[in-house]
């Protein structure tokens, strides 16, 4: 989709739609105004946000219908469901004060972001745009960066003995999930829909992406991100491979004589320091509660919590049934680890729900051109990794694409994905 097409593609969304793509676009700077909060939270742009969305959603959700409603929809309901009973009662036990206000908020994002997306996401064309969308808000988010760079680092912070840009954004996975997200957009342009190829141009291309993501993740030093953007590295070299060795050949060529040159400093300076607990916790020299960052020592803390609940609220929620705790404790908010998250909010059953949903996803790739292929199974890695040590299902933006890439690819599988343009008519009013 060129530029052009994209404004046009843009005017033709009603207002009802419209909106979440100014958002996307918008996104970066928002989230840059994240300590406004400090302020006031009615100064907020984050919090604006965050109450506006789910009205507007809900909004257009109430005025169209979207009639191909699959299997894969209806576990995902289930679980959405869940979410919004144990929300709207986490409100009452708690009280609607502005702690819960907030944690409800972003707990229930899921809920109304699917399946806002899958009336938004009418084909492939729309999926196309809400990239184009993304990867200009990318440019946003590379020009903090460079910013930082060049002329001074806006917020620093430091882990594991090293230093880390930030931004003014809440946290530096920010960063992370955005230049995940690029690779995996680049390089599905290059393998092209139906078909894989990689001109000139296009290894030029991925040279400077690969080049800038590397920039990256020097600066912010975050594992998880680096293994989610080698994982997604990885997937892109064995889709590539199948038809085309010679561009490959030449990327690890270029990527030979960048390690002969560099690579003992990188690793020395920026790799080791990230990984030297894990390796210490492994040969014995730490306590393994040292793993993963001290990681490991949290779960431990909150799986010993949630097994020593009753089977009511190890089945379905541990904050439903246990109001008076901490709200940091029974929802699992400071878990560091989205599975461990979401079975202590919405019990095993949500657990195997959200799971179950995902394994749908990754059983309709079967059913979708190599390109797809590629698209899917790198928002699936990328989750699935980032859910390990983090709880990405709590940051917006990456549910804006993640659940844009899985509600085409549920489309398209459904066999709907030449239905583009506006939704189907408004509901009758009663």
């Amino acid at each position: 989709m060129k530029h052009r097409e994209w404004k046009h593609w843009v005017r033709s969304k009603p207002w009802a739609l419209r909106w979440f793509i100014y958002l996307v676009l918008l996104r970066p700077v928002i989230d840059n105004l994240y300590y406004l909060k400090h302020v006031s939270p009615f100064l907020s742009p984050l919090y604006i946000v965050g109450v506006l969305s789910p009205l507007l959603a809900l909004s257009a959700l109430l005025r169209y219908r979207n009639r191909a409603v699959t299997p894969t929809d209806r576990i995902f309901r289930l679980w959405a469901a869940m979410l919004l009973v144990i929300s709207a009662a986490m409100l009452i036990l708690w009280g609607p004060n502005l702690v819960t206000l907030s944690n409800v908020l972003k707990f229930i994002m899921p809920a109304y972001l699917y399946f806002f997306l899958r009336l938004f996401v009418r084909g492939r064309h729309d999926l196309e745009g809400l990239i184009r969308t993304f990867m200009y808000s990318l440019v946003i988010v590379l020009g903090i960066f460079f910013y930082e760079l060049f002329l001074g680092p806006i917020r620093i912070t430091e882990s594991r003995g090293l230093t880390r840009y930030q931004g003014n954004f809440g946290d530096v996975f920010n960063y992370g999930l955005y230049i995940s997200f690029g690779l995996i957009f680049l390089a599905y342009r290059q393998l092209g829909a139906g078909r894989l190829h990689l001109s000139m141009k296009g290894v030029v291309n991925l040279g400077l992406a690969l080049g800038t993501g590397l920039l990256v993740l020097l600066r912010i030093n975050h594992a998880a991100t680096l293994i989610v953007f080698s994982g997604i590295t990885f997937v892109f070299i064995y889709y590539l491979t199948r038809r085309n060795v010679l561009p490959i050949v030449f990327m690890v060529f270029l990527s030979a004589l960048l390690f002969q040159y560099k690579g003992d400093q990188l690793f020395e300076e920026n790799v080791n320091p990230l990984f030297e607990k894990e390796f210490q916790a492994l040969s014995g020299e730490v306590n393994e509660e040292q793993l993963f960052h001290g990681r490991y020592g949290r779960w431990q803390y909150y799986l010993d919590y949630y097994t020593s609940r009753d089977v009511l609220s190890q089945a379905l929620s541990v904050p439903l049934f246990n109001p008076h705790d901490p709200v940091f404790l029974t929802t699992g908010g400071g878990s560091h680890n989205d599975y461990i998250r979401i079975g202590m909010y919405s019990g095993l059953l949500g657990l195997f729900l959200y799971l179950l949903f995902h394994w749908k996803i990754f059983r309709l790739r079967r059913q979708l051109v190599p390109g797809d292929r590629f698209l899917v199974i790198s928002a699936l890695l990328m989750l699935l990794l980032y859910s390990i040590t983090l709880t990405p299902t709590l940051y917006a933006p990456l549910l804006y694409m993640l659940y844009a890439i899985f509600a085409y690819a549920v489309r398209e599988a459904a066999g709907h994905g030449a239905t583009a343009g506006p939704p189907t008519r408004p509901k009758p009013h009663a």
